[in-house]
């Protein structure tokens, strides 16, 4: 999961696009249970990670995230 919702930021990051629509093939592959709570989970996670609270460690990951993510878009715009 943490994984999953690592890729979905990095995509957002890069594309401007809705969480929502990011692909997530790992979920896809899941029984629709897993799927189910997983959904669940994901937006609960994505809505903490829009919040800068200290003491939580989701505003370190989105500072490293974005650094990925920023670094990706170089190595993408140059070749």
């Amino acid at each position: 999961m943490a994984r999953q919702i690592a890729s979905i930021f990095v995509w957002v990051e890069l594309t401007a696009g809705e969480h929502h629509f990011a692909p997530r093939p790992v979920e896809a592959a899941q029984p629709p249970e897993i799927q189910h709570a997983w959904m669940l989970r994901r937006n609960t996670i994505w809505s903490r990670m829009q919040r800068d609270r200290p003491g939580l460690h989701y505003p370190s990951l989105v500072i490293e995230l974005r650094k990925l993510a920023a670094s990706l878009a170089r190595m993408i715009d140059t070749t």
